[in-house]
């Protein structure tokens, strides 16, 4: 996939390595499909189940994956409802526009991303590139500071004369940091498992967690990149796939610049795929509901039992569990929580608005320095990274359709997805496109506001209660979900088996510590 291609292909994703293996769907036992209330529901016969029963909240991606790695875990002897209020994919969703569908949430798949990688192989999903010929450019808000051409060693030339030195440290730097993390794949496949966001960045390399503590731009200075760099190439990069700026901590600032890296792809078909599959290969009840209320019934250190309240247009519905996994952002779900003796380390920080603007129509380049009367060249511009944070917009991507063939020629007016922080006004609109049909805009709470020093919740809020998105205040992408979710996975499978010494391997003395502090 071409630079170009990556900027609509968006909203980041991370690195990855681990094959998992994947339960036989011939295990689910009898199923019954019912439809109604325009979902899906599988309703299976649980009469020979022996096992936890376990709520699952959250229908995204982290919701779907943990369902599913608690069926491989407990061999299918376990009994999971999933609770979603609307459609099963999270912020893995699209929009439509004429007859076609485009991504408008979480995009990019790393390929490096190995449980993304491995959920497409295994579901028999297709790759989906963009068209080469779309190029790619960076704009400060006066001129291009940078744009890609045709040939790549002149790419190469122009990056290496503007930064010099700086570019070849910066992919040493990500190198590393993406064989560090890589390690994660190999204490999961072990088993291990973290009750905390600290333990899991620990176990991956000593420094990770101290790099949610400052800010990109300061560990950028202190590993040595210049000041060009990090203001340009690493901004550009962080606003593509945060909205944000060098002040992020540096996690999100390395995985951001992972995001705009070689070989990015997404799902023919859409990325939505991947949750819908991973809920029906998980066997769990799928109730299309909100949930509203969490009680602790009985407390115990080997056993709890939970009681789920959700709400329908029909009615209030409360059901016992004996583990809940929470997979969707607690400081936007709304759920009360009663009975516990103490607070949950449910975490702080809000998360960033975002604007995904679709429109139907044709690019203004001249409104970024770029004549096409005068450079031909200009009209190959396809996709703009931005660097200055005054603008009105973060960045501007032609978008592939869900089913896109670069080998089919394109009829009818190109579609360009434009972030941007609020809601963008007629003026702003003629300002970027010369003529324009459709506009559908996309308004929603995309991933964290990132303010080191960051504070996490736990992935244990208590005993068999487990929080998976707490992961995403490190950096939010798909594959951050996915792991967010084996982990609350593998510690509700410690935790029922009673096999505690796979918890917190490498942190025994200092989990004692942390937890005597609650």
């Amino acid at each position: 996939m071409t630079p170009a291609n990556r900027l609509c292909l968006l909203l980041v994703s991370l690195t990855v390595t681990q094959i998992l293996a994947v339960a036989d769907p011939s295990d689910d036992g009898p199923t019954i499909s019912v439809a109604g209330g325009g979902h899906r529901v599988s309703v299976r016969d649980i009469s020979e189940e022996v096992g936890p029963r376990i709520a699952v909240v959250g229908g995204g991606l982290g919701g779907t994956s943990a369902a599913y790695f608690l069926k491989e875990l407990f061999k299918n002897k376990v009994s999971v409802d999933l609770y979603e209020s609307v459609d099963i994919g999270g912020r893995l969703a699209t929009v439509k526009i004429e007859d076609l569908e485009y991504e408008s949430g979480a995009t990019i798949i790393h390929p490096r991303n190995r449980y993304m990688v491995h959920f497409a192989e295994s579901f028999g999903l297709k790759e989906r590139d963009g068209n080469p010929s779309w190029k790619l450019a960076i704009y400060d808000g006066n001129e291009l500071l940078f744009r890609e051409s045709e040939w790549k060693i002149l790419n190469l030339a122009r990056m290496m004369w503007r930064y010099g030195s700086s570019l070849r440290r910066l992919r040493s730097l990500l190198d590393s940091f993406l064989g560090q993390f890589d390690r994660i794949y190999d204490h999961q496949a072990h088993g291990f498992a973290f009750t905390t966001v600290e333990y899991l960045l620990k176990s991956m390399d000593s420094q990770f967690y101290n790099m949610t503590q400052y800010t990109a731009k300061t560990i950028f200075e202190e590993k040595g990149l210049s000041r060009q760099l990090s203001d340009e190439y690493a901004r550009a990069a962080i606003r593509v796939s945060y909205a944000q700026t060098t002040l992020v901590n540096s996690f999100v600032g390395f995985v951001a610049m992972a995001g705009v890296a070689p070989g990015l792809w997404a799902v023919k078909g859409g990325n939505k795929q991947i949750p819908q599959m991973l809920s029906a290969q998980s066997g769990a009840v799928q109730f299309r509901r909100e949930v509203t209320k969490i009680t602790l019934k009985e407390d115990g250190k080997e056993r709890s039992v939970y009681e789920v309240e959700s709400r329908d247009a029909e009615g209030v519905y409360r059901s016992k569990y004996d583990q809940v996994i929470i997979a969707a952002p607690l400081s936007l779900a709304g759920i009360e929580f009663q009975g516990f003796p103490r607070p949950l380390r449910t975490g702080t920080g809000d998360f960033h608005r975002t604007i995904a603007t679709f429109v139907q129509g044709h690019l203004n380049r001249t409104a970024f320095g770029c004549d096409s009367s005068t450079d031909g060249t200009c009209s190959s511009i396809e996709q703009l990274l931005t660097t200055n944070d005054t603008l009105f917009f973060n960045s501007i991507g032609r978008c592939p359709a869900l089913t896109f063939d670069p080998s089919v020629p394109d009829t009818g007016a190109p579609v360009y997805k434009v972030f941007s922080n609020a809601p963008l006004t007629s003026e702003q609109l003629r300002l970027l496109f010369t003529d324009y049909a459709t506009v559908e805009e996309v308004d929603w709470q995309a991933y964290p506001q990132y303010r080191p020093p960051e504070r996490f919740a736990y992935f244990e809020l208590h005993s068999n209660l487990y929080y998976a998105s707490a992961i995403e205040r490190a950096a939010s992408s798909m594959e951050m979900a996915v792991i967010g979710a084996r982990n609350a996975a593998l510690l509700a499978y410690h935790s029922w088996k009673g096999d505690i010494k796979l918890i917190n391997p490498r942190f025994s003395e200092e989990r004692k510590v942390k937890h005597a502090e609650l």
